[in-house]
């Protein structure tokens, strides 16, 4: 699997509604304030796998990808475990069915990564002499 994959507009859209300034989330990424500066403007085109997982923590979303380089940014279930019932009866129709389909997004993802470990592990069993 490649290490760099394609910022996209999900990505570019998360960083610039996040509560955090270029200099902070560089920070907490530790990255250079410019980096994150390309990323958020599109001035940038790519993004390390390592630099994507810690955005996608930090900004509280998933990510998707395939060989091809494409990522998918989902937000994480907005709804904490601590109080589920009192906020789940709180949510309209129209936000049931995108928890739903946020919900089998990461199922997918899970399957799909699921996948591609057991194909690795079976690769690397049959090099073995």
């Amino acid at each position: 699997m490649s290490n760099k994959f394609q910022l996209n507009d999900q990505i570019r859209h998360a960083i610039s509604i996040s509560s955090y300034s270029d200099s902070g989330l560089a920070e907490i990424l530790e990255v250079g304030r410019d980096t994150v500066y390309r990323w958020r403007t599109g001035s940038t085109t790519i993004i390390r796998r390592q630099n994507l997982v810690k955005l996608a923590e930090a900004l509280g979303h998933y990510i998707k990808y395939n060989d091809k380089g494409v990522v998918e940014f989902i937000p994480q279930n907005p709804i904490k475990k601590n109080n589920l019932q009192p906020e789940l009866s709180n949510l309209s129709g129209e936000d049931m069915t995108s928890l739903i389909q946020t919900m089998q997004k990461q199922i997918e993802y899970l399957l799909e990564e699921n996948t591609q470990l057991k194909i690795k592990i079976k690769g690397h069993s049959e090099k073995k002499p």
